[in-house]
């Protein structure tokens, strides 16, 4: 076989083998590339989902229902049973001692003709019986220690007991009065809320915004006012600004950047989202209370704000709330059309919201 043939062969396989990696560098990137527009997809429709969510306030709130109670905020006292950590004494085992004894002797007839005989076996039994007495003694002397130390450690673990057991008293009544302080405290808040005092009304309204758990990081905080005369609650809503809100529409795959970026909203779609979550804003919080109480608030007035500037201020009375269904949304464009006013692109004059 000529050399020529041989390089022939190896150009020839070499060719080829160049041609599947570059087959397979293909395909990878292809298949990278449309991992990323699924990925860029995912995001946007999580994204929207978010979206969409923001226009389902009012009906997630509704499928809460009434969450406040004045008896909810109460706590129960139930007192602990005492249990003590210390450990009870143990009265220790005695190690008795055992005699040590020589062999008697058997009495026998011998002994009168030995006396030495019977003088010894007596010797024998002699010296076993003081034996036997000086164990028993001895024996003695160290069950009264074991059983003396047995009962003062008895008389110390009492005395530690007692006062573990003052402690807990201690404990459990102090426990009993901040309970039925903290009680006492929510009966004087629902007293003076029904009075129409504005520091509980707002505590209500504080906890209320708190129990529904609105979960929107686009909220910065809120000021509450109320007017016990008017029983007017007045709250101003401090959002972000409408760019951190709205301003991405969706995600987008570059290839040649080979980055998912965002892709900016637009002006007309950012505007017309902002006008809706309003809305729903508005009316979410007017719900809450209401559906709380219809009582002390006659009248909710909330205002949004963004970036210093007034978005939207709108005036609810409990009557007109009282007039439409939440669950299902009817009437309630037409009725926030009639009682919403928003600013328009945030400069200019007061607007009607919609039109009827």
């Amino acid at each position: 076989m000529s050399r020529r043939f041989v390089s022939g062969v190896i150009r020839e396989y070499k060719k080829i083998e160049n041609q599947h990696r570059r087959e397979n560098d293909r395909l990878q990137k292809e298949r990278y590339h449309a991992s990323q527009h699924e990925h860029a997809e995912l995001n946007t429709m999580n994204l929207i989902d978010t979206y969409n969510n923001y226009n389902n306030l009012v009906e997630t709130l509704y499928s809460k229902g009434n969450l406040f109670s004045f008896e909810l905020y109460k706590k129960s006292y139930k007192q602990e049973k005492f249990v003590s950590k210390l450990p009870k004494p143990k009265k220790e085992q005695v190690e008795f001692e055992e005699p040590k004894l020589n062999r008697v002797p058997s009495e026998t007839v011998l002994e009168k003709f030995f006396p030495k005989l019977k003088v010894k076996r007596l010797r024998i039994e002699k010296y076993n019986d003081e034996s036997i007495h000086n164990v028993d003694l001895r024996n003695k002397e160290k069950e009264d220690k074991v059983f003396d130390k047995y009962n003062h450690d008895i008389e110390v673990y009492k005395e530690k007991l007692e006062v573990e057991r003052s402690k807990f008293k201690k404990k459990e009544l102090q426990r009993s009065n901040e309970v039925n302080q903290h009680n006492l405290d929510i009966e004087n808040w629902k007293i003076r809320f029904h009075r129409g005092e504005k520091t509980s009304v707002i505590r209500f309204v504080e906890e209320i915004i708190e129990l529904y758990r609105f979960g929107l990081t686009f909220i910065l905080e809120y000021n509450k006012d109320f007017n016990k005369v008017k029983k007017k609650f007045n709250i101003s809503v401090y959002l972000k600004s409408r760019n951190d809100i709205f301003s991405v529409g969706g995600y987008k795959y570059y290839k040649t950047k080979r980055e998912i970026l965002p892709v900016r909203m637009k002006i007309t779609e950012m505007n017309e989202r902002l006008k809706k979550l309003l809305i729903q804003l508005s009316v979410s919080f007017s719900y809450i209370v209401f559906a709380n109480d219809g009582e002390v608030i006659n009248e909710i007035s909330i205002d949004f704000y963004s970036e210093n500037v007034c978005l939207s201020s709108t005036s609810i009375d409990f009557l007109n709330y009282q007039n439409y269904e939440i669950c299902t949304m009817h009437g309630v464009n037409s009725y926030v059309t009639n009682h919403m006013r928003v600013f328009k692109q945030y400069s200019k004059s007061v607007v009607k919201f919609m039109s009827k």
